[in-house]
């Protein structure tokens, strides 16, 4: 086997005489690997379309609330965080497209009658009214169960340590960067399930306004 030049073209001619071009070779790789590279777009793009499961949403809000029963001169306010994703609660994948799952933890503070530090975390059940693709107004229930603790016990309640029930209505709306903006209101119930003979309850109503980060 030798090399010659033969019109101008460097080749290697072997035992046969048959001249194999080399400057076709990069061509066809180079065609190969566009190829590759086109199907590999086109198959993220397919398999994005086919995964319905939106991404995880965090958000920071603001509450505000106050006591209805036992009594109404007790006033709170609290900063929170949570995190909005499929509802996939004891499941493998998304229990259904309109129902996520709100995990979330509160700080914040009382005052009036009673006064002290208010801290909860707690997750709930989140389902729109409407299809979660519609792009502005979409209003929502939602419901949980979480625990709370208070600096602050009112008479009849045994613990600092109490279960924290939620069940509300709210309201998003989604710009045009994808930003989503939620306000709610809630029922808001504290009381320590029975663990302690002193379960007096607290029931109050909360407004939260809140946003993506």
């Amino acid at each position: 086997m030798r090399c010659r030049q033969h019109h101008g073209r460097r080749g290697i001619e072997g035992n046969g005489g048959e001249i194999k071009r080399l400057d076709s070779l990069p061509r066809f790789q180079c065609f190969l690997i566009t190829v590759l590279a086109v199907c590999c777009q086109s198959a993220a793009v397919f398999a994005a379309q086919l995964d319905v499961t939106p991404s995880t949403r965090y958000s920071v809000g603001m509450r505000a609330g106050g006591f209805v029963t036992p009594s109404k001169g007790t006033y709170f306010s609290q900063v929170s965080f949570s995190t909005l994703r499929p509802y996939m609660l004891f499941r493998k994948k998304p229990a259904h497209n309109k129902l996520k799952m709100v995990i979330e933890s509160a700080i914040g503070k009382a005052w009036g009658e009673y006064d002290g530090v208010m801290v909860s975390a707690g997750m709930l059940a989140h389902r729109y009214l409407v299809d979660p693709g519609v792009r502005h107004l979409r209003p929502y229930v939602e419901a949980g169960i979480g625990l709370i603790y208070t600096s602050f016990r009112i008479d009849g309640q045994g613990l600092h340590w109490n279960f924290n029930p939620q069940a509300g209505i709210g309201l998003e709306y989604l710009d045009t960067d994808n930003l989503r903006y939620f306000s709610s209101l809630r029922f808001h119930h504290v009381s320590n399930g029975g663990l302690d003979k002193d379960n007096k309850g607290i029931n109050s109503i909360m407004l939260t306004f809140g946003r993506d980060i």
